[in-house]
């Protein structure tokens, strides 16, 4: 039997432009073995409810918190110690304006399993516009760890034949996780650390000494608001 898998993340209602692309592909997810959960810290229960009535399991978790990262962090350490309870082989950490497409989950556990690693993310764009062709994935960061370089045109990374790439850090957009990994790492968020929660939470496992890897085999479709259109198949295509 394939090993059990949860797949979750923090959301909240500002993802409703994009839920009905990102449940269809959810839903279209080839494998046997997984639960689904999703954390939403929007300041009502519309949108928990709402995904729920579309099939997604989702919890409201509201808080008085101001900061986003704060309800980022919250939500995040909710799913850490769910997969960690419900002994889960690994977490895929998959964002609510993420496209997969039906066999992603399958092929990333593979590649997950034949390299004995420990975190796999998946590529996707962040820029629109102008800078469609651009890949602007946090792929690795100066000495201090701090600023944030980007990858090459794409192009120059889709020849490669090798399905993983070891990378210092992605985005936890798409990103499977070995629940191992959570036994002595609790998501947190340091205000005095000017990058993103999905940066910390790289700059923490190398820290660790945790090598991440990057699939370089797939492109998924980010439904970035402002810069996606339903039109469209792909961002950055």
């Amino acid at each position: 039997m394939l090993p059990k898998i949860l797949i979750g993340a923090p959301t909240y209602e500002g993802k409703d432009y994009c839920l009905a692309e990102f449940a269809s592909a959810l839903k279209s997810l080839v494998y046997p073995n997984m639960d689904i959960c999703y954390v939403d810290n929007s300041s009502t229960d519309w949108f928990s409810q709402k995904m729920n009535v579309m099939g997604i399991n989702t919890i409201w978790q509201p808080s008085a918190m101001r900061l986003a990262s704060k309800k980022l962090e919250r939500g995040s350490n909710y799913l850490r110690q769910k997969a960690i309870d419900g002994k889960y082989f690994a977490h895929l950490q998959l964002e609510t304006d993420m496209v997969v497409e039906p066999n992603t989950l399958l092929e990333m556990l593979n590649e997950m399993i034949n390299e004995d690693a420990l975190v796999v993310g998946s590529m996707y764009a962040i820029y629109g516009g102008a800078m469609r062709k651009k890949l602007a994935y946090k792929i690795k960061y100066d000495a201090d760890l701090d600023s944030v370089l980007s990858m090459p045109e794409i192009s120059d990374w889709t020849k490669l034949d090798r399905p993983l790439m070891n990378v210092q850090s992605c985005g936890l957009g798409c990103t499977l996780i070995r629940t191992s990994v959570y036994d002595k790492h609790k998501v947190s968020y340091r205000s005095t650390v000017q990058t993103t929660p999905d940066g910390l939470f790289f700059r923490d496992l190398t820290s660790r000494g945790i090598k991440a890897y990057m699939r370089t085999t797939d492109f998924l479709t980010h439904m970035n608001r402002g810069d996606w259109d339903a039109s469209e198949k792909m961002i950055g295509a």
